[in-house]
């Protein structure tokens, strides 16, 4: 994903972005636990941008379909039909705890770079990356300077080394219908963090699928 060829100026201006999808960040290195990095990463954005408030943001199940797919953003913007979509990388570098994103915001329409950035982090500040879109994204296409969004994990962001694999585990498991697993996987996660409200939102979709609704609907007024 370069980060060369970003538009800017007038053919952008008069363009109104309503709606986003984050498309699952591809994982680039070859240790099965940065996959489930890259999946809670990118959880961890689209959950950012739903919570501003600003956007119509697609959910990660509908967004599943394009995971490890090369795609266009014609074909995104078709099925999806959304007006802009994030897209990107995670890498960790050899025999370290450090992490490049190259991270890319796509004019579904036109096919475009809009914005992009490189971001260099190690396992423990890992989730200063979704704050940093979603401020530096919303800003660009709606002009909105947003001044501080909640953490997704609050005081728990010093343990994010230790949960986030846990999480992208998680999710991957949701994703491929495993939910008794899943669900033991979140509970694991919130007896240590009761608070982390992406595995309490996670739970509920597991609970979803093993079609136990009511003990959903009660995880998601928590």
């Amino acid at each position: 994903y370069g980060l060369g060829g970003v538009s800017q100026g007038s053919e952008i201006d008069n363009k109104i972005f309503k709606s986003i999808a984050v498309l699952y960040l591809d994982n680039l290195s070859s240790d099965p636990e940065d996959e489930n990095i890259s999946t809670a990463l990118t959880s961890s954005i689209t959950t950012a941008f739903s919570r501003l408030g600003i956007f119509d943001v697609k959910p990660r199940t509908d967004v599943l379909k394009f995971k490890n797919k090369v795609t266009t953003a014609e074909e995104i913007n078709s099925v999806l039909g959304v007006d802009a979509y994030i897209d990107g990388s995670l890498i960790r570098s050899p025999n370290s705890d450090k992490y490049i994103a190259n991270i890319v915001l796509v004019d579904a329409q036109g096919g475009k770079n809009l914005w992009a950035k490189e971001f260099k982090k190690t396992s423990s500040d890992i989730l200063n990356i979704p704050n940093i879109i979603v401020k530096e994204v919303t800003q660009f296409l709606s002009g909105d300077v947003v001044a501080n969004i909640a953490p997704i994990y609050d005081a728990h962001q010093k343990s994010a080394d230790e949960t986030l694999p846990l999480l992208g585990q998680g999710i991957n498991l949701l994703d491929s219908g495993d939910y008794s697993k899943s669900l033991t996987v979140f509970d694991s996660i919130l007896v240590k963090e009761p608070d982390n409200r992406l595995a309490v939102f996670s739970k509920g979709q597991a609970l979803e699928g093993l079609t136990e609704y009511q003990k959903a609907i009660s995880i998601y007024k928590k």
